[in-house]
């Protein structure tokens, strides 16, 4: 009885550590190595739905797309979540990974906003660094 207690907990912790992230993450951003898209000159938001799972991008005027060109939206398949990252798959990808799969997308969550990673490269490689514009992270 008290092996299933602790399995029932040790399962229920990261979902509720995944569900923290995605209260949190949801805001205002901007780039904190391009004065283009910097919080002043043209942010983002970040939305999380859950029906379906999507993260999805909007600037109020267009930015540069990750595939080349320009838009002022993009759509993320949520594919997984944890305390700290967003497992994702971009709407529409068309390159591959090293591997020759489709393109993953990671979102990690940093101190004062996020950065992008992807599963087939370093661990330590996490890049486009984006800063949270509003005041704070949701905190409920």
């Amino acid at each position: 009885m008290r092996y299933a207690l602790a399995l029932c907990l040790c399962l229920l912790a990261p979902a509720a550590g995944a569900q923290s992230a995605l209260q949190t993450l949801p805001g205002l951003y901007g780039s904190a190595s391009d004065p283009a898209q910097s919080c002043t000159a043209n942010p983002h938001h970040l939305e999380v739905t859950a029906s379906p799972p999507h993260l999805m991008l909007t600037w109020g005027k267009s930015a540069p797309d990750p595939r080349g060109g320009r838009t002022g939206h993009l759509v993320y398949d949520l594919l997984a979540a944890d305390a700290a990252t967003l497992t994702l798959r971009l709407e529409g990808e068309t390159r591959a990974a090293s591997n020759g799969g489709p393109v993953i997308w990671t979102l990690r969550q940093t101190e004062d906003g996020y950065c992008w990673a992807r599963p087939d490269w370093p661990v330590m490689r996490c890049e486009e660094r984006q800063l949270r514009c509003d005041a704070a992270a949701p905190t409920s």
